[in-house]
């Protein structure tokens, strides 16, 4: 029986289709076997602490892996279970779903931030009224980068950490009365050089703390990155019962340590 000539062009497209698509999918799986690797590679550094990775396409996870611990010294492992706090990975989500609501026609990013937050100002009124989503974004408004890290994990809630920041633009004391008390009870009730078990690089980078040099320098000096510096101290802060760096150097002077 006679082939019709479109059914075989069909045919044709199909065959010449199909090496294309696996050679696609041959390269992606590739890839994703290549940056596992890199993984398990990365999750051998000396300094390593703990990671969680998903690799997520179309809907459908295409791979999760789970390395070491929760914390710096601590024994609890990473699982695909574990909550972390999201911290700066949220500029990216938060970029990226903006950019894709622009593209939909929901988002102008050209427009100014007071449009949807009234109650965002600067000194300079002017200043405030030019600021754009895109400025907010992309990180170009000017401002400094204060997170207060130390604060939300002392359990500060960011209300009571902008009511203090109001009240400092008014000279009034910075910090709102819990988070003072928290401060207050810190100092009090921080514990002595015997009843603090710090691993050899917690103390090594809370000596440099105390010798004044920034997380930059401590990162340098030990060959490590200033990720895993911040990670050790916010280990050791939370060891040995304070806020922020420089009660770490005082309570690291007062017990002899670097």
């Amino acid at each position: 029986m006679p082939v019709k000539l479109p059914a075989l062009l069909l045919s044709l497209a199909l065959a010449i289709a199909a090496p294309s698509a696996n050679a696609q999918l041959t390269k992606e799986a590739k890839a994703l076997h290549a940056f596992g690797e890199e993984l398990d590679h990365i999750a051998t550094a000396p300094d390593f602490v703990g990671l969680a990775v998903a690799v997520v396409k179309n809907g459908r996870i295409e791979m999760i892996r789970t390395y070491g611990v929760r914390e710096a010294g601590g024994k609890d492992r990473v699982t695909p279970d574990t909550v972390f706090r999201l911290a700066s990975l949220s500029k990216g989500f938060a970029s990226t779903l903006a950019v894709m609501e622009e593209k939909d026609g929901k988002l102008d990013l050209s427009t100014r931030a007071q449009s949807y937050a009234p109650q965002f100002k600067l000194k300079n009124p002017n200043d405030a009224a030019s600021v754009t989503l895109e400025n907010v974004l992309s990180h170009s408004t000017g401002l400094p980068p204060y997170a207060y890290d130390n604060l939300l994990e002392a359990g500060t809630s960011p209300d009571e950490i902008l009511s203090g920041i109001r009240a400092a633009a008014r000279g009034e004391s910075p910090l709102h009365p819990k988070a003072a008390r928290e401060l207050l009870s810190a100092r009090a009730e921080t514990p002595t050089r015997g009843e603090v078990e710090l691993t050899a690089r917690e103390t090594e980078v809370l000596g440099l703390v105390r010798a004044g040099l920034s997380n930059k320098q401590i990162a340098r000096r030990l060959g490590i990155t200033e990720r895993t510096v911040k990670a050790h101290l916010t280990s050791c802060f939370q060891r040995i019962g304070v806020l922020d760096r420089t009660q770490a150097a005082v309570w690291a002077e007062r017990h002899g340590i670097g």
